[in-house]
């Protein structure tokens, strides 16, 4: 490959960063981190590109004996991330950059990976899987400190696949399974004695079930989005419409405005988790709500369908992490006590435990919920008693 200056590639991204219409202080700020990263090229005598010299200087940021925030080192993880893809498309496109921001690993343990893929013959149907789930525990180790497998220690491993108990609940039976394939690659190429295949059939499966809100802290919730404001607006509208339909949050993100039936005050999906068509009432509150987002606070957009939207440029349609993200903000603005393992789909169990709660048939409440069976809905059946509203009137 011929050589590239990094400052050239920095100019380039900074360009990119332009063109997407990013905020100033957006900008500003990769702007600092990237210099951070000529600095350290300079530091070590060189001007080029070098995936090497990039990993190396990783290391550096969490080795330099300073406390960093988790906040900064993404930020470092990113620009580092911005770098590998520019050098490999020759550009930037900002969906990728979404998808894969943060995601990126140690060039050693991404070689590792593709390695394992092709020895392993893993099937292409689970091939993305594997290569998330091996990915996300890399990224793990780089953040508890270690950069090379042969560091690896049992109570580490047992953290971290722990955590996935979090992220995958509903399937720790892949991520053991693929992470059992992986650490026999490591052991056969002798780059870990960790013999850890025994203590995966150990692990947990089943995590603790996302508690619900109460309706006294949904109302808090809701009394938190300032609604004279164009982000107030849009919050508003997602919570009303979790908890008063009971979608999930990636069907919410989804939304389109053709879902939307206004003069039936309906709103029909095929959800994204079952792909199975559901037809719900739309309260009109909750339909108010969304109209007053649409018409008042909606970024002028002719090109997306999709009902909520970012903010801030460039825009694109709201993410599920975004959702997920918004609401330990609006529960600290709240005072609601957020628990861990509570996140934006515990809306939607608010509503199934509400309707539960009001002696509303478990037939339908896998209906309303869109459950490809009625057995899904009974982890409503033992609610908090004193919950007794039905959120679908």
């Amino acid at each position: 490959m011929e050589k590239i200056t990094l400052s050239f590639i920095i100019e380039e991204i900074m360009k990119a960063f332009v063109s997407f219409g990013l905020a100033f202080e957006t900008v500003v700020t990769y702007q600092k981190s990237l210099s951070k990263m000529q600095y350290y090229f300079k530091q070590v005598g060189s001007e080029y590109y070098s995936e090497v010299l990039l990993d190396d200087y990783w290391y550096y940021v969490n080795h330099n004996g300073k406390a960093y925030s988790p906040r900064y080192l993404r930020l470092h993880k990113r620009s580092i991330a911005l770098v590998k893809e520019y050098v490999s498309i020759g550009k930037l496109t900002w969906h990728r950059f979404c998808q894969e921001q943060g995601r990126s690993v140690f060039s050693y343990f991404q070689l590792t990976i593709d390695e394992s893929v092709v020895k392993l013959g893993i099937p292409k149907g689970t091939l993305k899987f594997y290569i998330s789930t091996v990915r996300q525990f890399c990224c793990k180790l780089e953040e508890n400190g270690i950069f090379e497998f042969s560091q690896m220690n049992l109570d580490v491993v047992f953290k971290i696949i722990t955590s996935f108990g979090f992220t995958n609940p509903h399937s720790m039976g892949k991520v053991v399974c693929n992470l059992k394939k992986f650490f026999g690659y490591l052991n056969e190429r002798n780059l870990s004695d960790l013999q850890i295949e025994p203590a995966l059939f150990r692990i947990i499966k089943k995590v603790k079930k996302i508690p619900a809100f109460t309706l006294h802290e949904v109302q808090s919730l809701l009394s938190e989005c300032n609604r004279n404001l164009l982000i107030g607006k849009r919050n508003y509208a997602i919570i009303l419409l979790a908890v008063t339909s009971g979608l999930r949050g990636g069907d919410i993100a989804a939304l389109k405005l053709t879902d939307i039936n206004w003069h039936k005050y309906e709103i029909t999906i095929v959800q994204n988790k079952t792909k199975k068509v559901i037809v719900l009432p739309l309260l009109a509150e909750t339909g108010n709500a969304i109209a007053d987002y649409i018409l008042n606070a909606r970024p002028k957009s002719t090109v997306c369908e999709n009902i909520f939207l970012t903010i801030n440029a460039p825009i694109r349609p709201l993410r599920i992490l975004a959702l997920d993200s918004m609401l330990p903000r609006l529960c600290q603005k709240a005072n609601v006590n957020k628990a861990e393992w509570q996140n934006f789909h515990s809306l939607r169990r608010s509503t199934g435990t509400w309707m539960a709660n009001t002696g509303t048939p478990v037939t339908t409440i896998a209906q309303v919920l869109g459950h490809s069976d009625f057995q899904s809905a009974n982890r409503y059946i033992s609610a908090d008693p004193n919950m007794v509203l039905c959120s679908l009137n």
